[in-house]
């Protein structure tokens, strides 16, 4: 049957796509692959748009979309037991046994916030980076951009890290309004680009080719790449295909894997060490929030260049 068949409230189990390989490669994107499960939560008035759930976020799909999606309608009580199959498949595939790096539970309470490493290494950095500059002008600029999927919490780390020291303005031929700001760390100076968020590298919208360009230029030095980490699994393909890029170009990529209270929260421990030798990617658990893990990921930013 159609996703398109399927009323609210009911799941189905996507068999295959009726659809032109591009469109099926932006399904995908959305977490729309083989053999994941798709409940309908919302069904407007005239049919279009539909929202569904899957991969534990919200998509929203036009109809002619969704009568391009083929699906067997899937029982209810089965996706208790589907949604423990998918958690041991993540676990599988990243060797998620237990904390590591020796980040407890504890550590991870919203109450306990992170001092950002910062060029003076001042109270003034409670809560927020530095931005402050030693008297001694930094010698070293670095450019970072932050990429990731809508709503991952990136422009948090962005101000986090700007501490209000940003300017606001459109990026070299486009009109997407974006920001950039500088944060001050040692003898480092960070340039950071906030860009807009995208499920792709393909530039399906303005705001995606606006951080496709992006990547693909030589404008930068450094990709932080913000990862929701409780849809971990979704997350990941947007990390692998930035990887490509950020390889093929010669530059340098962290992973910040975001709302960690969360993922521990809803029961899941990741083995970083793990995860950083199957991913070959630097990666520190961070909330932006509050700025917990801020101080880690700073400090590997800068331990990536002091080795070069």
């Amino acid at each position: 049957m159609k996703l398109s068949d399927l009323k609210v409230g009911e799941f189905g189990k996507i068999n295959h796509f009726d659809l032109d390989d591009k469109l099926v490669k932006r399904l995908k994107e959305l977490g729309f692959v083989k053999d994941e499960i798709v409940e309908v939560l919302y069904i407007s008035t005239f049919g279009d748009p539909i929202i569904y759930r899957i991969m534990n976020s919200e998509v929203s799909l036009n109809k002619y979309e969704s009568d391009k999606i083929i699906v067997e309608k899937y029982d209810k009580d089965n996706i208790e037991n589907q949604n423990n199959t998918d958690l041991e498949d993540i676990k599988n595939k990243i060797n998620n046994n237990n904390l590591s790096n020796g980040i407890s539970k504890d550590e991870i309470k919203v109450k306990l916030i992170d001092k950002i490493f910062c060029c003076k290494n001042c109270d003034k950095c409670y809560k927020k980076s530095c931005s402050v500059k030693e008297e001694k002008s930094p010698t070293i600029t670095l450019k970072v951009i932050l990429v990731g999927n809508p709503n991952c919490g990136k422009t948090t780390l962005f101000n986090l890290l700007t501490s209000g020291n940003e300017q606001t303005g459109n990026y070299s031929g486009v009109t997407v309004e974006g920001k950039k700001g500088y944060c001050y760390i040692d003898n480092y100076t960070l340039e950071i680009y906030d860009l807009p968020g995208t499920y792709s590298v393909d530039g399906f919208t303005n705001d995606e080719n606006v951080t496709v360009d992006f990547l693909n230029s030589k404008y930068y030095d450094l990709v932080i790449n913000v990862i929701n980490s409780t849809i971990l699994k979704r997350s990941l393909y947007l990390t692998e295909k930035i990887k490509e890029i950020v390889e093929r170009r010669n530059k340098k990529m962290i992973c910040a894997l975001n709302f960690y209270d969360k993922f521990i929260k809803e029961g899941y421990s990741i083995n970083l060490s793990k995860f950083e030798e199957n991913f070959n990617i630097i990666t520190v658990p961070i909330i932006s929030e509050v700025g917990f893990g801020v101080n880690n990921l700073m400090k590997k930013i800068i331990s990536l260049y002091k080795k070069d």
